[in-house]
């Protein structure tokens, strides 16, 4: 039990980390995901209404 609550530790740490050095490339690439998802929407919106 003890092995299982040090590995869930040691996996947060590490994703924390891993977050911390991702979170540049991680905005960037959720920000033009959101430009291509609201573009994609108005788009087939406008597409749909016609």
């Amino acid at each position: 039990m003890i092995t299982v609550v040090f590995y869930l530790l040691v996996g947060v740490i590490a994703f924390g980390i891993l977050l911390q050095l991702l979170h540049d490339e991680i905005s960037a690439i959720g920000s033009f995901l959101r430009d291509v998802f609201t573009g994609g929407l108005s788009f087939g919106g406008n597409r749909y209404s016609s």
